[in-house]
């Protein structure tokens, strides 16, 4: 599009001496895009917050920053119009302001992938747009602008990890819940079995951690994400005994373990998505769609995010 304008320079007599056009070049930031998603925002955000979108097939599936259904839809065509690659993504707000957001687990063939966006304090709506084949991704696909923590090993390192006993490293190992993700971090001491590290994080607030693993190994052992605290803090586990799965969430205080809350379950050796929620001293734990959950306050943020396990442990 081309605007212009004609201006006319008068002298001092008032006669035109001069009748220059000035114009530019607009162009549509949304040229191109044949297709968008709108959804809702009921639950409007004071400050900006972390919503995540679940696309399966046709069905999308919105959640707010503590980890509730915001809103759902459904576009029968959207794997149809969308580049293979995702991207031609792109996530604005209601006022058509783009946003930051990051494409996790994207599975073209399986019509599967998850969308993190930041959406800004105020926002009342959440707008995704796709639709040009030969797009270039958007600089706004960033997952530094999105979380206030992330860890990805894309890059071969363990990324500032701490470790205070066994060993830990990043790996070439293929997630089937992400086949974009190309490293993962894998305990590789099979002697020591008490192994844990940690990342400082100061995480302070309510907060949603998000994560993946596998149990890799065979006979008693346990993988956990903790949260911690000096010497405190809590510990979320899959735990294996007997043949079977049990999760924990457990607080420690200088190495002693208290059982706050624990379920049993069916012992999986696939990649499973585990999920965190912690809001005003309530905790819920969910792995593979089995939750538990504990009210326990006794230790409060913030918190650094650890990694403690007694068996193979792959996560990302």
């Amino acid at each position: 599009t081309v605007v212009g304008w004609k201006i006319n320079i008068e002298d001092s007599e008032g006669n035109v001496v001069s009748t220059p056009v000035l114009s530019f070049t607009y162009r549509n930031p949304y040229e191109g895009m044949t297709e968008y998603m709108s959804f809702p925002i009921t639950t409007i955000p004071s400050e900006n917050a972390v919503y995540k979108i679940v696309i399966d097939g046709a069905t999308w599936e919105v959640y707010n920053a503590s980890g509730g259904l915001e809103a759902t839809g459904t576009s029968e065509n959207f794997w149809n119009i969308v580049n293979s690659t995702g991207a031609d993504i792109r996530v604005y707000n209601d006022s058509w302001k783009e946003l930051y957001f990051f494409i996790e687990g994207w599975d073209y063939y399986k019509h599967k992938a998850t969308i993190w966006v930041n959406l800004t304090a105020g926002s009342s709506e959440l707008n995704i747009m796709y639709g040009i084949p030969n797009a270039t991704p958007s600089t706004y696909n960033d997952p530094s602008k999105v979380f206030m923590f992330f860890k990805d090993f894309e890059d071969g390192t363990t990324q500032g990890l701490t470790v205070t006993a066994g060993q830990f490293n990043a790996v070439q190992v293929a997630n089937d819940l992400d086949p974009t993700s190309q490293y993962v971090l894998e305990q590789q001491d099979t002697a020591n079995m008490n192994r844990r590290a940690y990342w400082t994080a100061g995480i302070n607030g309510s907060f949603v951690i998000e994560w993946q693993f596998k149990h890799a190994g065979s006979g008693t052992g346990a993988i956990s994400v903790a949260l911690k605290s000096g010497d405190a803090g809590y510990r979320f586990s899959l735990e294996e005994d007997g043949g079977r799965a049990i999760w924990k969430i457990n607080s420690w205080s200088n190495a002693e373990l208290s059982v706050l809350a624990s379920t049993t379950g069916t012992l999986s050796t696939a990649w499973l998505n585990a999920k965190i929620i912690y809001n005003n001293g309530q905790m819920t734990l969910d792995i593979g769609g089995i939750t538990v959950s504990t009210t326990d306050t006794s230790v409060n943020p913030p918190f650094d995010i650890g990694v403690w396990c007694g068996c193979l442990l792959y996560t990302s």
